[in-house]
């Protein structure tokens, strides 16, 4: 068995060891060694997924000015809701045929290079144009992964909440800041991993608490 191995990596030139087991798994599989450290390749794959980033550009269909994960430099076409879910286009425009000759994902790459991407993932919302991955919210600004939420802000996977700012994995809470995974609270700042408070602060894993700090 391969010893293990320090690498530098290719991209953040930061080293990395490769273990004898991943030889062995290499190995299995017929591939090479990385020349990325793990977190490097880890954010590679991930790269197609935005959800925060966000950008103005013109739909390429309507030619309105629209909010977008795509800047106007994307290759492939973008269209705003409601020319994407209109009857203005079809997919089947931009069938390819499978070419045996030729590498799979080099097709699969051109294909997405030229068929349209929606602009934004948004549902039925109201006044919440710097939205994505959400729906039937009302006057949010900057949320993500939202759900039937109002007058909230800078949050992510938020439901069925009002008045929030800053929260991240909220549902059912009302007038909330700074908390993670907190649900069915209000009035309530800098709390996490918690349910049911109500006017508390600096609270971390608890239960049914009203008026508490720290």
């Amino acid at each position: 068995m391969q010893n293990s191995e320090t690498k530098i990596c290719k991209n953040c030139k930061q080293n990395f060891t490769i273990e004898p087991d991943d030889f062995s798994f290499y190995e299995k599989l017929n591939v090479p060694p990385p020349t990325w450290c793990p977190d490097c390749r880890f954010v590679r794959r991930i790269s197609f997924r935005n959800e925060i980033n966000l950008y103005k550009r013109p739909c390429d269909s309507c030619k309105k000015q629209i909010i977008s994960v795509y800047s106007a430099a994307a290759k492939f076409p973008v269209y705003c809701n409601s020319c994407w879910f209109s009857d203005k286009w079809s997919g089947s425009d931009y069938a390819l045929d499978v070419n045996f000759s030729l590498p799979f994902l080099e097709q699969i790459k051109t294909l997405l290079d030229t068929v349209p991407h929606l602009a934004l993932a948004q549902l039925k919302n109201v006044n919440s144009e710097y939205s994505n991955y959400s729906a039937e919210n009302k006057n949010c600004y900057l949320v993500v992964s939202a759900l039937q939420s109002e007058d909230c802000a800078y949050s992510a996977r938020l439901f069925y909440s009002r008045d929030c700012l800053d929260c991240l994995d909220i549902s059912n809470c009302e007038r909330c800041y700074e908390c993670i995974r907190v649900d069915k609270s209000s009035n309530s700042t800098y709390c996490s991993y918690s349910e049911n408070l109500v006017d508390c602060h600096y609270c971390f894993d608890c239960r049914g608490l009203m008026d508490c700090f720290g």
